[in-house]
């Protein structure tokens, strides 16, 4: 693996994002990883900018960088691109990343631990409501 889109909720966990971002981001640059930085001031316009990047790219590895909810919109995205997702804890509960062993690392073991591990398939959840599919990766 060696290009990453790092996307990042700059808000969540009182600034913690983006402070785990920034971390990552000089982490990846260091290993002289392609990194391709992603955050916005709306999910909106975060998702937007996410979905140009995976399209002109060549991307690898979706790294979210936020609390369980920016985990939960990335799902999708990942999904329909195909594309291995790694959820670095940087919100308030952080249930997804606990369950799944990314909680308490470092930028440098998290880095470290993506490249030195194959993805693993997880089940999803996927509801039909109003006319949409919805995807899940937990139930809190």
């Amino acid at each position: 693996m060696s290009a990453f889109a790092l996307v990042v909720n700059p808000i969540s966990g009182s600034g913690l994002g983006r402070k785990y971002g920034k971390e990552l981001e000089i982490e990846l640059r260091t290993q002289g990883l392609t990194t391709h930085y992603v955050s916005g001031s709306s999910l909106e316009e975060t998702l937007n900018a996410l979905s140009h990047v995976l399209i002109s790219q060549d991307i690898d590895v979706i790294l979210s960088v936020g609390g369980d909810g920016l985990a939960h919109h990335l799902f999708p995205v990942a999904i329909k691109h195909s594309k291995a997702i790694y959820v670095v804890p940087a919100g308030t509960g952080n249930d997804f990343a606990r369950t799944t062993g990314s909680y308490g690392l470092s930028a440098k073991e998290t880095i470290s631990r993506i490249l030195k591990t194959k993805p693993e398939f997880i089940d999803m959840g996927k509801i039909h409501h109003q006319g949409n599919d919805i995807w899940f990766g937990q139930v809190l």
